[in-house]
């Protein structure tokens, strides 16, 4: 019944435009006077609605009063009107910031709106299937469908016209609507539906067919008693609570602050994990847009309980070895215990499956279930110089730069990847037809284009590329020579560890000369190269011929070629002086040295 009243609601609060006589709305408003959970700076009802100011409707509704500092979100002064409301919305976890920021005076948006209450209400999330039948689908982030589906599946959320409009304004009068929609109203003992705010007392003998959302606050003590809810018993905020004689569909306890117990001990049924059956879900997995893993864990217990012989467990999310989470659970006769894990793609993946482990004295179940962590998206689209080459005269493939074995023909016309050469001898094609080969010097012409790129790859870029990519290096250093961009990356750390220390701007081989891309090690070091005409110094060679050196001087000391950021050597790698100095002086023989 709820949810054809939610339904049939949202179809005209969230999903329609309003007309400029709200009266639709009235009931909404009138709710919200009786609660205050305006914002008092609101000017009018139907603009569009800030996002600190739902932050203010949601936490005035719920009337909970922990609050967490906002010394991270530098764009919130302590002087902002909303500034409480907002470190209460972030306490209760309804916010969790853009980009570093909270944003609180931007409109909020609708699929801000759904996430932030589906928070709020503990709404679960649904299958992204559901989403399907949206033509706009593709507008809503990937962070927002699954508590959109959520909302979709339970009817909460139907659409316009196939439209979803997730990123348009929603107006305060909305907002109130939708609030009223979720939580029906303030609880009076009986009837649908309803919210017991921190500041209400607990009436006896509750009979709620439907939802009904009981909050606490300031760490005191309260009883629930002879109490029957026909849907969710959903608990927020902090303090104990006593259950006695009390019934519920499910029992979901949000804030770690609420401390459950029964009555009486005397009352508690005896129960063992061996009357659980438990199953394990992947919801929704994590990408580097969207980094939240989120499951659920069904409990079921053959045992009838009633609400007040619980049995308190704890559980345990683990992601291979990693812990995602601790909790302490009440066992009932069924429940599903949700889990919104943020991971780090800028660090090592953890590896393994998802486990969730149930304890209750020396009892345990474990339950466990595969899950993609998409590590393949996590790293940069990072390139690097593929230089053209095209075959100007039909010529023999050979297998050896010596131009000895031959394995096939070339065709005039074609064009390669040219990827070595032996120097006026012979170069290496990668062909289209993925054949890879050596064929004369003189045979292929080689393009002039400027393959590189004009900007640097941000530090956060470099340095997942490194640890994604599962480089190791036998030293505390690892070099990686960007061709793409003309750089000399330096790292510190460890397999999986990599912190970008220093960065050089180089001049690598141009592309009739390339530096060769591969993974190699710093061999030995020369103090000086002399060509005649020129010379380098110092030189750090780590392939054979190709090194880490000065730009060109003259025997007289002059700088030839000055030029750098740009493809100009004959293969090596040259560097300012001070730059190559300092790779002289701090990187360790058989450092780890990648060119891509």
């Amino acid at each position: 019944m709820k949810q054809q009243l939610i339904a049939g609601a949202l179809a005209v609060c969230l999903l329609c435009a309003p007309a400029a006589s709200a009266h639709w709305a009235d009931s909404a408003l009138e709710y919200a006077a009786e609660t205050a959970m305006l914002p008092p700076e609101a000017a009018q009802t139907a603009a569009p609605a800030t996002r600190a100011e739902l932050a203010y409707m949601v936490t005035q509704l719920l009337g909970l009063e922990t609050a967490a500092p906002l010394d991270a979100f530098p764009d919130v002064p302590d002087s902002h009107p909303y500034a409480q409301a907002l470190q209460r919305a972030l306490a209760l976890g309804l916010l969790r910031g853009i980009d570093g920021k909270l944003c609180p005076d931007e409109p909020v948006t609708r699929q801000q709106a759904f996430v932030i209450l589906s928070r709020a209400f503990a709404l679960p999330d649904g299958s992204l299937t559901v989403l399907d039948r949206f033509s706009d689908r593709n507008q809503l982030g990937s962070w927002a469908a699954p508590a959109t589906a959520g909302l979709v599946q339970a009817g909460l959320v139907q659409g316009s016209g196939g439209l979803l409009r997730p990123q348009d304004p929603v107006s305060l009068e909305e907002l109130a609507q939708l609030l009223l929609n979720l939580t029906g109203r303030v609880c009076s003992g009986s009837g649908g539906t309803a919210i017991l705010p921190a500041s209400a007392a607990l009436p006896e003998g509750l009979s709620i067919d439907g939802d009904l959302y009981l909050c606490r606050s300031g760490g005191g003590s309260a009883k629930l008693k002879d109490a029957a809810v026909s849907g969710r018993l959903v608990i927020r905020g902090s303090g104990e609570l006593c259950l006695d004689n009390a019934a519920a569909g499910q029992l979901l306890v949000c804030d770690g602050g609420i401390r459950l117990r029964a009555a009486s001990m005397a009352q508690a049924v005896s129960c063992s994990l061996s009357a659980v059956s438990a199953g394990l879900e992947v919801t929704a997995e994590p990408v580097p847009d969207s980094p939240t893993l989120n499951a659920v864990l069904h409990l079921s217990c053959s045992e009838p309980l009633p609400l007040g012989a619980a049995r308190q467990l704890q559980l345990q999310w683990l992601l291979g070895e990693t812990v995602l989470g601790e909790e302490s659970v009440v066992l009932t006769d069924s429940a599903d215990l949700w889990l919104a894990a943020p991971i780090r793609y800028d660090q090592p993946l953890p590896k393994g499956q998802l486990r969730a482990v149930l304890s209750l004295g020396s009892e345990r179940i474990t339950v466990a279930q595969p899950v993609n962590l998409h590590a393949e998206l996590a790293v940069p689209k990072i390139e690097t110089i593929q230089v053209q080459a095209t075959v100007q005269t039909g010529t023999a493939l050979y297998a050896d730069m010596q131009l000895r074995q031959y394995i096939g023909w070339v065709n005039q016309g074609t064009t390669a990847t040219y990827v070595n050469y032996c120097s006026g001898l012979s170069a290496k094609l990668a062909l289209p037809d993925g054949r890879t080969g050596w064929v004369r010097a003189d045979a292929i012409a080689i393009s002039q284009e400027n393959y590189v790129r004009a900007s640097d790859y941000t530090t956060f870029e470099k340095e997942s590329y490194v640890n994604q990519s599962g480089y190791t290096s036998p030293t505390p250093y690892l070099v990686w020579v960007s061709l793409k961009t003309q750089r000399v990356n330096v790292f510190l750390g460890s397999a999986g560890q990599w912190k970008l220390a220093q960065c050089f701007t180089v001049a690598t081989g141009k592309n009739s000369t390339p530096t060769i891309a591969g993974v190699f090690a710093y061999q030995y070091r020369q103090e000086q190269w002399d060509f005649g005409d020129y010379y380098v110094r110092p030189v750090l060679v780590f392939n054979g011929g190709h090194a880490f050196h000065s730009r060109t001087y003259t025997p007289s000391g002059a700088l030839l070629d000055a030029r750098l950021g740009q493809p100009v050597s004959a293969g090596c790698i040259r560097m300012r002086d001070e730059d190559v100095a300092w790779l002289d002086q701090y990187l360790p023989l058989q450092s780890t040295v990648v060119v891509y």
